[in-house]
C-alpha cells in the first residue's frame, strides 16, 4: 500500500543523502536534490573514487527521527546492501540501513524511479583493448632475453597488407642447429602460440634476417630466415672489443662483456653495430683475447675520432695472423652539438661533475648562445665550481680552469650560466634572493587534487603548516586525464576565476615543477626530493591514487610519497598507523583508502603485515 502511495506523488523532489559525492555527509537537512526529467525519474551525475553509502529521501529535515520516519527510502533489510553497476535495485520507506557503491574514479549517473520504486547506477566499462602478441625464446643473441614474456622490445606489430602480426630482426648472428620459441598473448605465459614450441633450424653459422609472422584468426606461426653471411667456425681463442664509449660498447672497458664478442668471417674477427647515436670526440678501444687483460691489441689504445655527432654504423675488424686492427665509422646522419653544465655541489647541479647529466643540458636561445639556470636553490658557504662540456664529453670543455664563484653566506639564490660557442666563452651571475628567513605564509594547491573541480585561480587546497617551516598535505588524485592528475602550487588565491583575470593576480605567487613541459612523477621520483622553481614553471603530472606531499618553500623542493599507511592521515606513516589500522580491524569499521597497504582491494589483517614490514625496511617516510 505504501508503494502505490509513492509511485502516484507527483514533481516531489528526491534527494541523495550519504558520503560525498553521493551526498553532502549524514546530514538528513543536507541532501543532493536530484534533477527532475519530468517523467518520474530523476537523474544526477558525478565521479565516484572508492566507496560511498548513501540512501535516497522526498524530502529532508535536521532531526534523523523525522527524517527516517518520513522521506528515507533504504534496503528493505535495514541493514546495508552493496550495489553494482548497470543493475536496477527496488527501494522502500526504510528507517534504516545504506546502499554501499565502490567507484572506480570514473564518471557516473545514478537515475532513480519513483514510479516503480527503484534506481540504478551507470557509468563505467572496462575498455575493450586489443592483445598484444611478443615473441619469446631460446636464443639470447636473437631475442635480447630468453624464454622472457614480458621482454617489451620482441612485441610484434601488425602489417595491415600481410593481414598478420610481423617481428623481424636483421643481420643476427646465429649459431647451427635449433632455436625455439612461442607467440605470446599479452605478456604472459596464459596465452602462447603454438602449444608445442615452433623449432627454427639453423643449417650454418652466419648472419640472417629473421622474419616471424602470427595469424591472429588461424592462430598459425610461420618463421623465415636467409642467410646473410656464413661465418666458418674458425679460431681457437675469443677475442671482444673493449673501450671507452657505453653508447658504442653498452659497457666502458669491459673485457667480460660477450655482448662485445667479435665473430670470425673469411679470415677477419669482426665486431658491427648497424645504428649507434654517437657524439664527437676520441674514440678508444683494444681487442682482448679470451677476456682477459693479458693479451689486447693494439699495445696503445686505437684511436679514431668522430667527427661530428650523429648516428653511425660502426665496423672493427681484428686480423689474427697480423694482429692489425682497423675501424671504420660510416655516419648514416648527423645531429646537432648540444652543451651540458657540470660541476659541484650536488645541491645546484643534482650530480657532481657529471658532463651527461640530461637536467643539465643547456638551451640555446639565441644562434650560438646556450643558457641555463637554476631558481631558488639553498645552498651553504661553498665555492661554486663547474665547466660547461661539449657533447657530454671531457674532451672538450670551457674554460680551461674551472669557473669558479663563492658564496659566502647561507641562503636561497637564482643562478644563471650562460655560453657563446662561437667565442667559447663562459659568464655566471649569482643573485641571493632570500637568507636565512623562513617562508610563513600559506600555501595552496592548484589543479586536479581533493576534488578541487580543476584548475580555477580562485580554487585550492590549503595545505598544512609544520613546526620546521614546512608544508604538507595528504591529497588523492581521480587521473582526469588519461589516468594521470595535474597540480602546481601558488601562495595566493585570487577572488577572480579564470574568465576575469584571476590568473593575472597570483602570477606572481604561482610556483611548481622545473621542466620544459608538464613533469611526469614516476615511481623512480617518490621519496625524492624535487625541485620547485617559480620561473618557468610547470605542473606536475601524476597517476590516480592516494599521495603525501611534503613541500618547502624555504629550499623551493617538494617530497611525494604514495600514501599507502598513513591510516590515521596525519601526513607521516609510522607505528601509530599501526595501532589505527588494528583497532579499525578490531571495530569492523569502514577504513580509509590509505589502509590498503598492500593494493589487493582490501583491507585485512594483511595490511598490518605490510605496513609494519614497509616500516621495519625504513622504506616509508616519518
Amino acid at each position: 500500500m505504501m508503494l502505490a502511495m509513492v509511485s502516484m506523488s507527483a514533481n516531489a523532489a528526491i534527494y541523495i543523502v550519504g558520503d560525498a559525492p553521493l551526498g553532502k555527509g549524514w546530514d538528513p537537512s543536507q541532501g543532493i536534490e536530484m534533477n527532475d526529467n519530468a517523467d518520474g525519474t530523476y537523474t544526477y551525475v558525478t565521479t565516484i573514487t572508492g566507496a560511498a553509502y548513501f540512501c535516497f529521501a522526498d524530502g529532508l529535515d535536521s532531526d534523523w527521527n523525522v527524517f527516517n520516519s518520513t522521506y528515507r527510502f533504504s534496503p528493505s533489510t535495514g541493514s546495508d546492501q552493496t550495489v553494482n553497476v548497470g543493475e536496477w535495485t527496488t527501494t522502500q520507506r526504510q528507517i534504516s540501513g545504506a546502499y554501499k557503491f565502490i567507484g572506480t574514479g570514473s564518471e557516473y549517473t545514478v537515475t532513480f524511479d519513483l514510479n516503480e520504486m527503484k534506481f540504478k547506477i551507470d557509468g563505467y566499462v572496462a575498455p575493450i583493448t586489443e592483445d598484444v602478441y611478443s615473441v619469446a625464446g631460446s636464443d639470447l643473441g636473437l631475442f635480447g632475453t630468453t624464454w622472457d614474456p614480458s621482454n617489451t622490445d620482441n612485441d610484434m606489430t601488425f602489417d595491415d597488407d600481410l593481414n598478420l602480426y610481423t617481428w623481424s630482426k636483421e643481420h643476427v648472428l646465429l649459431s647451427a642447429g635449433d632455436f625455439q620459441f612461442k607467440v605470446v598473448a599479452n605478456h604472459s605465459w596464459d596465452i602462447a602460440y603454438p602449444a608445442s614450441n615452433y623449432v627454427q633450424t639453423v643449417g650454418v653459422k652466419g648472419y640472417y634476417d629473421v622474419l616471424i609472422t602470427f595469424d591472429a584468426a588461424t592462430k598459425t606461426v610461420n618463421c623465415s630466415i636467409i642467410l646473410i653471411e656464413e661465418v666458418p667456425d674458425l679460431g681457437s681463442h675469443t677475442y671482444t672489443v673493449a673501450g671507452n664509449n657505453e653508447a658504442l660498447f653498452g659497457t666502458t672497458w669491459s673485457e667480460t662483456n660477450t655482448d662485445n664478442d667479435m665473430t670470425l668471417a673469411d679470415g677477419l674477427y669482426r665486431f658491427y653495430r648497424k645504428s649507434v647515436d654517437l657524439t664527437a670526440g676520441e674514440l678508444l678501444f683494444k681487442v682482448v683475447q679470451d677476456h682477459n687483460w693479458s693479451v689486447a691489441y693494439p699495445s696503445e689504445n686505437y684511436s679514431y675520432n668522430i667527427a661530428e655527432n650523429g648516428n653511425y654504423t660502426v665496423t672493427i675488424t681484428f686480423n689474427e695472423e697480423t694482429k692489425e686492427v682497423n675501424c671504420e665509422a660510416q655516419l648514416n646522419e648527423p645531429t646537432d652539438d648540444f652543451y651540458v653544465v657540470a660541476g659541484a655541489p650536488a645541491a645546484l647541479f643534482g650530480e657532481e661533475w657529471n658532463p651527461a647529466a640530461e637536467a643539465n643540458i643547456m638551451s640555446e636561445s639565441d644562434s650560438g648562445v646556450y643558457h641555463w639556470s637554476k631558481q631558488g636553490v639553498q645552498l651553504e658557504p661553498c665555492n661554486i665550481e663547474f665547466k660547461v662540456v661539449k657533447n657530454g664529453n671531457w674532451d672538450t670543455c670551457w674554460p680551461e680552469s674551472n669557473y669558479l664563484i663563492n658564496i659566502a653566506d647561507a641562503g636561497v639564490y637564482d643562478v644563471f650560466i650562460e655560453f657563446n660557442s662561437e667565442t667559447n666563452t663562459v659568464e655566471a651571475t649569482v643573485n641571493k634572493v632570500q637568507g636565512e628567513t623562513h617562508y610563513t605564509g600559506d600555501v595552496y594547491i592548484l589543479g586536479e587534487v581533493n576534488d578541487n573541480g580543476g584548475w580555477f585561480p580562485n580554487v585550492g587546497a590549503k595545505m598544512d603548516k609544520n613546526a620546521n617551516y614546512t608544508y604538507s598535505l595528504n591529497i588523492h588524485t581521480a587521473g582526469e586525464n588519461d589516468g594521470f592528475s595535474y597540480f602546481g602550487f601558488t601562495k595566493l588565491l585570487s577572488e577572480n576565476d579564470s574568465d576575469n583575470g584571476g590568473w593575472d593576480d597570483i602570477a606572481s605567487s604561482r610556483f611548481g615543477a622545473i621542466s620544459e613541459g608538464d613533469f611526469w612523477v614516476t615511481d623512480e621520483m617518490l621519496d625524492q626530493t624535487l625541485s620547485l622553481t617559480s620561473s618557468n614553471y610547470q605542473a606536475f603530472k601524476i597517476p590516480a591514487g592516494e599521495w603525501i606531499l611534503q613541500l618547502s618553500v624555504d629550499n623551493m623542493t617538494l617530497v611525494i610519497s604514495d600514501a599507502r599507511g598513513d591510516v590515521n592521515r596525519d601526513a607521516r606513516v609510522n607505528i601509530d598507523d599501526v595501532t589505527s589500522l588494528i583497532d579499525i580491524l578490531l571495530k569492523g569499521t569502514e577504513a580509509n583508502p590509505e589502509a590498503d597497504c598492500d593494493k589487493d582491494g582490501k583491507v585485512n589483517i594483511d595490511d598490518v603485515t605490510s605496513l609494519i614490514d614497509r616500516l621495519l625496511k625504513g622504506t616509508w617516510n616519518d
